[in-house]
């Protein structure tokens, strides 16, 4: 697991905005940095429909929205109950109506579900053996 922390955390330095990703003891797990979009993902299988999904979200000035959900099934889209727009195909998409802004975003990581944080080209694993309780958020700083 120490060797997991470590090169996610060698995702690359600077001191702009980055999604950071702690356990529950508030420990670093993941800390990337965002692309100029401020665009970043959690993607996973869910755990009703047993088919991949994508949550997508972009940072803002304070904290971050979820601005579009995605999925091989549209029941998945359904499931979130949201208004907005929905284009259908064989990855159905969704853009809610009314993003929901975070500050912090508590999850949790299973293997079954395999939740992933993607930002940019990289993809991050957030699962592990056991279920992990996670916490997203977006901050400003230098990268260690």
């Amino acid at each position: 697991m120490a060797a997991l922390a470590g090169a996610l955390l060698a995702a690359g330095c600077g001191g702009e905005r980055t999604v950071v990703v702690r356990d529950d003891d508030g420990d670093v797990l993941v800390q990337a940095r965002l692309p100029e979009s401020g665009r970043f993902a959690l993607e996973y299988r869910h755990s009703y429909y047993r088919v991949p999904a994508r949550e997508e979200f972009r940072a803002g000035d304070s904290g971050f929205r979820m601005v579009g959900v995605g999925s091989s099934s549209e029941a998945v889209l359904d499931y979130y109950e949201l208004a907005g727009a929905k284009r259908l195909g064989p990855w159905a998409t969704l853009a809610p109506a009314h993003p929901q802004r975070f500050d912090r975003l508590p999850l949790i990581a299973t293997a079954k579900g395999r939740r992933t944080l993607a930002v940019g080209d990289r993809r991050y694993p957030l699962y592990g053996a056991t279920p992990r309780h996670l916490t997203i958020a977006v901050e400003e700083g230098t990268w260690p």
